[in-house]
């Protein structure tokens, strides 16, 4: 400050104090001249606010619509004024309900019940139950139900405007037989395949929200031989080779024989099905009999039993 830090004399002897002096013998500021300075404050604030950037909120395609003149109004006033609304006829859920079972009545926990063309399922429950929230596009689509070792169904569902918006369905699913038979294995068993890539499904979006929907995956996988088709060919062809050195000229014609790999991916349940001669259809019985242990199908992570039919002809 230019003054001394030690000194006998006090501060107030310097040229500062001669300042301070003048400032203390001031008059202090008018009451009316504050209360005008306070006045300021206001409309400092109106300032601030007329010319601040104003805060934009999106209004949601669920609350309005865009009309034929390109005016938005909101889904209520139009319900008031008796005029229909294009998006509440949309946003009417129609909801599907129904069982899933076998020829024989028995429920199918696991089966994988789809819109067809979307990726919106559901999982059919242990009782054989499933339930679907779903709104339409159109006045129809088609509802696909599957499961591993049974014929993949297609339903066509129609929805009647006049009726309710629940519809209930018994679906029943026959039993499927996978055929195997030489000319297929010995085509395409020479090569083994390359692993196929993962499938990673695409993400589907609702137009009304821009949201993703989340995606329902069908999930099974049919039974496999060690080394899939190639394995099973090589298999087959060694069989072969030394069955014809056993029997000789006595094995000729073709034959098919029927099994079922288990859930735990045993061949069981061998029987013949159709055959030319008694030849060949042990030949095919000790082939089909002679397998390695398969992986088991499944579904949903679950092991399911598959039905299979070899024919071969020698």
């Amino acid at each position: 400050m230019g003054t001394q830090v030690i000194g006998l004399a006090n501060h107030f002897g310097s040229s500062l104090g001669t300042t301070r002096f003048k400032m203390m013998t001031k008059e202090k500021t008018a009451k009316r001249k504050l209360f005008r300075m306070i006045w300021g404050i206001p409309v400092l604030a109106i300032l601030l606010m007329a010319f601040a950037k104003p805060e934009y909120q999106m209004q949601s395609q669920k609350d309005s619509f865009k009309t034929k003149n390109s005016d938005v109004q909101k889904i209520d006033y139009l319900k008031s004024e008796g005029k229909k609304s294009i998006l509440a006829i949309l946003e009417k859920v129609t909801k599907l309900k129904g069982t899933v079972t076998d020829e024989k009545g028995n429920p199918l926990p696991g089966a994988s019940v789809v819109i067809q063309g979307t990726y919106i399922g559901t999982v059919v429950d242990k009782d054989g139950n499933f339930e679907i929230n779903y709104s339409p596009k159109g006045k129809q689509f088609d509802l696909i139900v599957s499961f591993v070792g049974f014929t993949t169904a297609s339903t066509q569902i129609k929805k009647d405007k006049e009726k309710s918006n629940i519809l209930e369905y018994e679906l029943i699913l026959k039993n499927a037989v996978i055929k195997l038979d030489s000319k297929s294995m010995f085509l395409n068993g020479n090569v083994p395949p390359p692993p196929p890539p993962p499938r990673v499904p695409a993400p589907e979006f609702d137009k009304n929200s821009e949201k993703i929907v989340s995606v329902f995956v069908v999930v099974e996988d049919i039974p496999h031989y060690p080394m899939g088709q190639y394995g099973l060919h090589h298999y087959v062809k060694k069989n072969i080779s030394e069955l014809k050195s056993k029997f000789g000229n006595k094995l000729s014609g073709k034959a098919t024989v029927g099994f079922t790999i288990d859930t735990k991916g045993n061949v069981t349940n061998v029987h013949v099905l159709e055959k030319t001669n008694d030849v060949a259809a042990k030949a095919v019985t000790l082939i089909v009999s002679g397998m390695e242990k398969w992986k088991p199908g499944s579904q949903r992570g679950k092991a399911v039993s598959v039905d299979y039919a070899m024919e071969l002809e020698f």
